[in-house]
């Protein structure tokens, strides 16, 4: 903030270097990202909180490392033990030793039931109270199949979260309604494309996945006549009465 360097050349150079990427805006450190957006610095309480506010708070659905560490990322903030602390705090939360964290392919076929499972303990049966935070995790989850959130490809924009009106960012901080206004309007006009974008995204995944899954068998076609082999575990469900009638 006062431009001073550290007394060792080595220190300095580094301070230097990172000093590239860093800018103070309004008293507040923030770091430019690869992604685009200025991230907010934050220190270790305040990163607790955020990972707490996207592991188990409103919106979410107790995801993995990575997707916990990406979304704390896309809601503009950073802190250099990113990695570590969310591999912590999942390692420590004990929804996620019941139930685990979700896969990145399986991201897709998540119920809703599943998310409320996650959220829950074995004496609370109030699954009402948890639907609203359920839905608003599903809808702010990038989706594998096409790259974008269900919010986003709704209203072309980017959700705010509870941890952003409590630790404001540049996105919330430096907001002209009138022109925000305007731009949503806008946004809603460009929607159609976004949209089509990400049907063309979701297509190619779709083609890739059926390729890699034809690429595993084989084409065999059979005569009548011709001998084939049967699983032993029907041969012996058959024998003591396991199967349905026929």
């Amino acid at each position: 903030m006062d431009g001073t360097l550290p007394a060792e050349v080595k220190k300095a150079r580094a301070v230097k270097c990172k000093s590239r990427r860093c800018s103070i805006i309004n008293g507040t450190l923030y770091k430019k990202s690869f992604l685009g957006p200025w991230l907010r610095c934050v220190g270790p309480l305040q990163a607790n909180y955020v990972l707490r506010e996207i592991h188990e708070g409103s919106c979410s659905m107790h995801a993995g490392t990575r997707s916990v560490m990406g979304k704390a990322l896309r809601i503009v903030y950073y802190w250099p033990t990113m990695h570590e602390d969310a591999r912590k705090l999942i390692r420590a939360c004990q929804d996620c030793q019941i139930h685990k964290p979700i896969p990145r392919m399986e991201r897709e076929n998540y119920s809703l039931g599943e998310g409320i499972k996650s959220r829950l303990d074995e004496r609370s049966k109030n699954w009402m109270e948890e639907l609203p935070h359920v839905l608003w995790a599903h809808r702010t989850m990038i989706k594998f199949s096409n790259g974008d959130t269900p919010f986003s490809l709704t209203y072309r924009t980017k959700a705010v979260i509870l941890a952003e009106i409590g630790m404001p960012t540049l996105r919330t901080t430096e907001v002209d309604l009138v022109q925000n206004n305007e731009a949503l309007e806008i946004n809603l006009d460009l929607l159609e494309e976004r949209r089509k974008q990400a049907a063309i995204r979701e297509a190619k995944i779709e083609a890739k996945m059926e390729r890699y899954y034809n690429s595993k068998f084989s084409n065999i076609s059979f005569k009548p006549g011709d001998l084939v082999y049967r699983n032993n575990d029907a041969i012996r469900a058959e024998d003591t009465g396991k199967l349905g009638p026929k």
